[in-house]
C-alpha cells in the first residue's frame, strides 16, 4: 500500500506536504496528484531563480518567486510555499535575500526527497 493510499502514514511528510490538501485540490485522484508531484520533481524554477537574482534580474526573479509561490501552494508544498512567499516579498522591497535564498534550497531539496520518498512508498 503506497502512502498516498494510507492516510495513518502521513506523518512523516507533513513538514514539507500536505498530502491530504494537494489530494483535495485534485479531488483526491491519487494518480494524479502523484503524476503532478512527479512532474514538479523535473522543475528548474529555483534555479531560474537564482540565476536572476545572482544577475541582478530582480523583476524576474520576482517573477519567478511568485511562480514558485503558485506552483507550491496549488500542490500543497507547505514549507515551500512560505519560504516563496518570504522571497518574493524581499525581491519586492530590494532587500538581501541571501538566507531566504539558502533556506529556500535546503526547504526545496528537502520538499524534493519527501516526494520521492512518498511516491517510492
Amino acid at each position: 500500500m503506497s502512502l498516498l493510499e494510507d492516510a495513518g502514514s502521513w506523518g512523516g511528510f507533513k513538514e514539507y506536504i500536505d498530502i491530504e490538501s494537494g489530494l483535495g485540490r485534485v479531488m483526491n485522484n491519487k494518480k494524479i496528484y502523484s503524476s503532478i508531484l512527479k512532474s514538479f520533481l523535473g522543475s528548474s524554477y529555483f534555479e531560474e531563480m537564482r540565476t536572476q537574482i545572482q544577475s541582478n534580474d530582480l523583476e524576474n526573479a520576482e517573477r519567478s518567486a511568485h511562480t514558485i509561490k503558485g506552483v507550491a501552494a496549488n500542490l500543497s508544498l507547505t514549507a515551500l510555499y512560505e519560504t516563496s512567499v518570504l522571497i518574493e516579498k524581499q525581491l519586492k522591497e530590494g532587500s538581501d535575500t541571501g538566507q531566504t535564498l539558502i533556506d529556500m534550497e535546503f526547504i526545496l531539496n528537502e520538499t524534493k526527497k519527501s516526494i520521492e520518498n512518498l511516491i517510492a512508498e
